[in-house]
């Protein structure tokens, strides 16, 4: 459901693109340079906005379909499109199914009538419903193969030796599991207990995509990789951070976890986010790069103001040329004055976007494509003034 959201998404982004680039370019060749006005400028501003919209929706929606999960000795790692989460398993302090950590935080709430804000209260919401989801597993185990039985009992050695329960034990932990995720869960007197949702940024997710950070109290910001909502998670609680996933199979991968966790590390690995080719860029750090950027950014958009502002002064025809010996080789009419901010855009693009792929590898290289776009900007303020200055004389 979430890939299908971010097509649909991306798709109805793209239409409304192409509706407002097109409203914008008629707009633009009206006639005597009636186009020429803040309005069609505020168009354009817009279409900037729906392609920056745009290309955050096609990332999210690719994202989706990048989202996995692989475990090993060492950590659990969550690949994200070009990036990484890396889950050291030393770190971990707890992997329970989210269902029953919010069965516990909603009984802890109605039993202090309160909401919980004391954060030290999250170790003892993890520590009241670790017991539980243990015995939930007991009644939960299915009948297992012999390569099954190695892996359970591994499991049962990382769990402190739990004692082996007779029917009439595992009828009491069947009558304790939490019940099934799409019925509401009841404390143990059979009172409704309240819905919790975790607080997200809004426009950060949607339906089958849940890549952000949201918070719950008292367990704190959660950080979310998961197509479910949090209640069909897996929480994973480290000592620094709490995660939402979301496995195929939440009780294999538990299984999986606790049998790796047993088996030890191989070597010592960071609880961090791997960048990839977008995070790692060295522009991010560079903040002489970046400046030469904005700057020519906020030049070119000064450009199509002043020029909006200064245009209806103008007249109809204007000198837009001159030859080597400062003769007049061409007039036309005012709105290709228009034409010097777009190519100054233009150059803010293409310099920004080779000056970017060169500074991976070479950053003096990149600076200079980065510089040579306030040049260029500085040039056509210079035309700019020229051809005001001699406003009076194209008539």
């Amino acid at each position: 459901m979430g890939g299908v959201i971010g097509i649909i998404l991306t798709l109805l982004t793209v239409g409304l693109l192409g509706g407002m680039l097109w409203q914008t370019i008629v707009s633009a060749q009206a006639p005597d340079s009636t186009g020429a006005n803040f309005g069609t400028f505020g168009m354009g501003l817009l279409c900037f906005l729906l392609l920056a919209v745009l290309a955050g929706l096609a990332f999210r929606t690719f994202n989706f379909y990048r989202l996995s999960y692989s475990l090993d000795r060492n950590a659990i790692v969550i690949l994200l499109g070009d990036r990484k989460q890396v889950i050291p398993l030393a770190n971990i302090e707890h992997l329970l199914p989210a269902n029953i950590v919010l069965n516990e935080i909603a009984r802890q709430k109605i039993n202090t009538s309160q909401v919980i804000h004391d954060p030290n209260e999250m170790e003892s919401v993890f520590a009241t419903a670790e017991p539980v989801a243990k015995k939930a597993d007991v009644a939960a185990e299915p009948k297992t193969t012999s390569e099954d039985e190695i892996a359970e009992a591994v499991v049962v050695h990382v769990e402190d030796e739990k004692p082996t329960e007779n029917n009439e034990t595992q009828t009491a932990y069947k009558a304790e599991m939490p019940p099934p995720r799409k019925t509401p869960p009841f404390d143990a007197k059979g009172l409704l207990l309240p819905r919790i949702k975790p607080r997200m940024l809004l426009f950060s997710y949607w339906t089958g995509y849940y890549v952000n950070q949201g918070w719950l109290e008292p367990l704190g910001e959660i950080q979310f990789y998961s197509t479910v909502p949090l209640e069909q998670t897996l929480i994973i609680r480290t000592a620094s951070s709490v995660y939402a996933l979301s496995p195929q199979d939440p009780q294999q991968f538990i299984i999986e976890y606790k049998l790796r966790k047993n088996l030890g590390a191989t070597e010592n690995v960071k609880e961090e986010i791997q960048g990839g080719l977008t995070l790692n860029h060295p522009l991010w750090h560079d903040w002489l790069g970046r400046s030469l950027i904005a700057a020519g950014v906020v030049l070119n958009l000064l450009m199509f103001v002043f020029l909006l502002w200064r245009l209806p002064d103008l007249p109809d025809l204007v000198r837009l040329h001159f030859n080597k010996l400062g003769e007049v080789d061409r007039i036309s009419p005012k709105g290709e004055v228009m034409w010097l901010p777009f190519i100054g855009l233009g150059t803010v693009l293409l310099n920004s976007i080779f000056g970017s792929v060169i500074h991976k590898r070479e950053r003096i290289l990149g600076l200079i494509f980065f510089a040579a776009t306030l040049i260029v900007q500085f040039l056509l303020w210079i035309a700019i003034f020229t051809v005001i200055a001699e406003r009076g004389l194209g008539n």
